[in-house]
């Protein structure tokens, strides 16, 4: 899963409030709560003129824990719809 699919995940959850609704929610938006924020480790596709090998775009993934929360917040998304 993309960074840019659990951000989305992440602020739907935080719209409908479920911040207020479990501590497991409240726990999987905190581990998601930096996503979309950049530093000197952000996972960037950098085009190289001549490269070696074959490269495409990179796109940012999420670790197993994160994906986990985010699972659980689509869960409960899908049930306060």
């Amino acid at each position: 899963m993309t960074v840019a699919e659990a951000i989305e995940i992440r602020d739907r959850a935080i719209s409908l409030g479920l911040e207020s609704c479990c501590d497991e929610c409240r726990s999987a938006i905190e581990r998601l709560s930096k996503l979309g924020t950049t530093n000197a480790h952000t996972l960037t596709g950098v085009p190289v003129p001549d490269p070696t090998y074959p490269q495409r775009k990179r796109e940012a993934t999420i670790g197993l824990g994160q994906e986990a929360s985010v699972r659980w917040l689509r869960r409960h998304i899908g049930a306060a719809a």
